[in-house]
């Protein structure tokens, strides 16, 4: 458990291409309001909120930026610019999104978490690095939650999960339980709560 006046620092690191339409309006809607229950449950820490949005190469934008803020209504404000759009094929730029959130400006001494959400795996040319991503996070002790959507398949979800594993995190993924996006594909675990 955190002590009390703990420094945490948050960043969503989002796919915002079509396929993650419903999944970015549901975080516009409920994200604000989790950062809110952990500061109620944390009464005293500093939260920072990030934000990066990535799409892929030759969409509107790569990657997009927004630093860490303790304005919770700045972040949702940040947050609700973003829409769904680009992508076109299943891999996405998901290396380039985590290495914008590690560029961010981290404080050494808070407890530093990564909330990844995608349906897709980087490139295979880019897998290499989303890797070295997950390795300078882990050097850096950022832990990293991925957060896998709908239609996310083996690939993605193979390496949702060793990101988690190797920073020592929990890799959540959404069922066709929650009503949140299209379709999902059946996890690989036996066992599992919704």
């Amino acid at each position: 458990s955190l002590a009390a006046n703990t420094k945490i620092d948050v960043t969503l690191v989002l796919d915002t291409t079509n396929s993650m339409a419903d999944e970015i309006k549901y975080l516009q809607a409920e994200l604000t309001q989790v950062l809110k229950d952990i500061a109620a449950a944390y009464p005293g820490a500093s939260i920072r909120a990030g934000l990066v949005a990535y799409r892929d190469v030759d969409d509107l934008y790569v990657t997009k930026a927004f630093p860490f803020t303790e304005d919770l209504s700045r972040f949702n404000t940040d947050l609700a610019t973003l829409f769904a759009g680009g992508g076109g094929d299943s891999p996405e730029a998901m290396d380039r999104g985590m290495n914008g959130a590690l560029s961010l400006d981290w404080r050494a001494d808070s407890t530093k978490v990564i909330l990844l959400v995608a349906d897709a795996p980087p490139h295979e040319y880019e897998v290499q690095d989303t890797w070295k991503a997950a390795l300078k996070a882990r050097e850096q002790q950022i832990h990293i939650l991925p957060v896998g959507a709908s239609g996310l398949g083996k690939r993605a979800e193979f390496i949702m999960r060793s990101m988690a594993a190797l920073t020592h995190s929990r890799y959540i993924f959404l069922t066709d339980d929650s009503g949140v996006g299209n379709a999902h594909d059946e996890p690989s675990v036996d066992c599992y709560v919704v």
